[in-house]
């Protein structure tokens, strides 16, 4: 079953900043929470959200134009929000592979 069909864009496309950014959350009310992701999985920037185990709750790979642009995500998405507790973000420095295909039936 086909859920999407995507094109990965060549970086030549333009300057982007991409961003790994892990969440941790402090456990407020369930709909805070589904507020929070609502919105995060609504973003344009957020190209990757999944709920993982570990001292973090999240991890969003984020893209944006530029730190400004980055800065404002973090503030507007993250840093108003109570839920949030702390996230810690690693910047992307190059990227060696991009995939959204899912291997089947492949011998590892």
């Amino acid at each position: 079953m086909i859920a999407e069909d995507v094109s990965v864009l060549s970086e030549q496309v333009g300057p982007f900043l991409s961003a790994v950014v892990q969440v941790q959350m402090d456990r407020h009310a369930l709909a805070a929470v589904e507020a929070l992701r609502r919105r995060l999985v609504a973003s344009p920037h957020v190209q990757l959200y999944l709920e993982i185990s570990g001292t973090f709750d999240l991890m969003l790979l984020v893209t944006v134009r530029d730190m400004d642009a980055f800065n404002d995500f973090v503030d507007t998405m993250l840093g108003a929000d109570p839920v949030v507790r702390r996230y810690e973000t690693s910047f992307v420095k190059r990227r060696r592979k991009f995939s959204t295909a899912l291997p089947l039936d492949v011998e590892a």
